[in-house]
């Protein structure tokens, strides 16, 4: 797997996050965000309290135009076919083109809802996609993509063996992910990024 946490580091800058509606955060509140989210094992994703475990997993670019890739680790399909599994995988877009949006700042995301097959490694996006577009509006796949191994992209490749591999699933500060949280909405990931991991 590509070693990517000195991009994702760069891509992250400076921990200076928006404002909170009820309270600032201190500098010793993002600091203690920073450490925890690259602490080793903090989290494997197995508790059954837990419906989503996000992970970055990779980053590119410099302020204000940078992106952040976070995964989902935990299988949100049914069950119903052992070899098929569902893996949500955010983008993030720090834009200065972006209108302005209110207080949740000018970020765009974009959430893919993948169908994985672990058997014959190949995935594809399910209509549950959506996002919001450069113009502020909302999205939403009208229906399922075409199957694909993906072989020569790295950035998919690692989607594919982080919803097929356990190890992965167990390990995945190994694979230089960083812990982001379990949030159930994938707009509170998003907004986890926007206050404490980009400066606005």
């Amino acid at each position: 797997m590509t070693r990517t946490l000195p991009i994702m580091l760069a891509a992250l800058g400076a921990l200076t996050p928006l404002p909170l509606a009820a309270q600032a955060v201190s500098d010793a509140e993002r600091e203690a965000i920073r450490q925890e989210i690259f602490l080793e094992g903090i989290r494997d994703c197995k508790p059954a309290s837990m419906t989503r475990c996000w992970y970055l997993f990779y980053g590119v670019g410099d302020a204000p135009g940078r992106k952040l890739w976070l995964l989902d680790l935990k299988d949100q399909s049914d069950g119903k076919n052992k070899n098929i599994v569902y893996t949500d995988v955010l983008v993030i877009d720090e834009s200065t083109s972006t209108p302005a949006m209110g207080a949740q700042g000018t970020n765009d995301f974009i959430l893919y809802a993948y169908e994985v097959d672990c058997k014959k490694r190949k995935m594809r996006m399910r209509p549950e996609s959506f996002g919001l577009d450069f113009k502020g509006e909302a999205g939403y796949a009208e229906k399922h993509g075409e199957w694909s191994d993906w072989k020569g992209v790295p950035f998919m490749q690692t989607v594919i063996k982080a919803s097929c591999d356990k190890d992965i699933r167990l390990r995945p500060l190994a694979q230089d992910m960083a812990w982001v949280g379990d949030y159930v909405r994938p707009i509170d990931a998003v907004d986890f990024v926007r206050r404490f991991l980009w400066q606005q």
